[in-house]
């Protein structure tokens, strides 16, 4: 059984269609997804509690190269299970994979966007005192209260552009993405650079990660939360979520949620 450290934000659902950003788990944590490689099954189980569900061969609702869909076909709540595998810069991440479920609980459904894979050993640290990966891809959503009424407006995120810098020396890294919006006619429009330094995270024993916030002060502020896997570092995993609540009534006007990846 492979125990997976993952680094998840989970985002529930709000009034007026927009979600909200529930929580952030670190990379360092315990993690919720394992897998027994000799069955092929995944067990995700619930952050803050005890609720599992398993996914299984005989589940997958559709498959491609990149990604796996499991659905459990469960009543009156759905339980499903969604793995990715990015691709950086025309090559296939060779470590890590990218993936979302939903999970019924006791208080309704735990749904959550993670990142997870092999972990790069804190010890294995490069030796070039500054790290930079330059190649990465993004998706996710976002979800903007409509003015006018009615339901609310989604439109996707498609890609993203930027640059990840780790400083092996202080054990911080710094963040300059942009992402690349399309919404349902399909006009496109690029929100960035977001940017900010937050802490590499070494509280897990046998892994490293990291977790803060990006445009630290600004509207909106950026929840970030990754990790390394590979040798060295090689690749790196991240989610990243905003929520605009502009008069601070909890109901937030737009919700942006960022499944992304890089490699070096």
């Amino acid at each position: 059984m492979q125990d997976f450290a993952t680094a998840c934000i989970e985002y529930g659902q709000a009034l007026d269609g927009v979600p909200r950003l529930v929580q952030a788990f670190p990379y360092s944590g315990g993690g919720n997804i394992d897998l027994d490689a000799g069955t092929a099954i995944w067990t995700v189980t619930e952050f803050g509690g005890g609720v599992s569900a398993s996914f299984g061969p005989g589940d997958i609702v559709s498959q491609a190269a990149d990604r796996v869909r499991y659905d459990l076909n469960t009543t009156p709540l759905p339980t499903r299970l969604s793995i990715f595998q990015s691709t950086v810069a025309g090559t296939p991440a060779a470590y890590g994979r990218r993936t979302g479920y939903l999970l019924p609980t006791g208080n309704g459904l735990q749904t959550a966007f993670c990142t997870l894979g092999v972990p790069t050993d804190p010890d294995d640290i490069p030796a070039a005192t500054t790290v930079t990966y330059t190649d990465l891809a993004m998706d996710g959503f976002l979800i903007q209260r409509n003015p006018a009424g009615g339901n609310s407006i989604t439109s996707q995120i498609v890609s993203g552009t930027g640059t990840i810098s780790g400083n092996t020396t202080n054990g911080s890294i710094r963040f300059s993405i942009s992402y690349v919006v399309e919404d349902s006619a399909g006009a496109r429009r690029t929100v960035g650079p977001i940017s900010g330094d937050v802490d590499i995270d070494l509280s897990g024993t046998d892994r490293a990660g990291y977790f803060g916030l990006l445009n630290f002060g600004g509207m909106p502020e950026y929840q970030i939360t990754g990790g390394f896997y590979g040798p060295q570092g090689r690749e790196t995993g991240f989610v990243v979520a905003a929520q605009l609540d502009q008069d601070s009534d909890g109901r937030p006007e737009e919700f942006l949620l960022i499944n992304g990846y890089a490699t070096r």
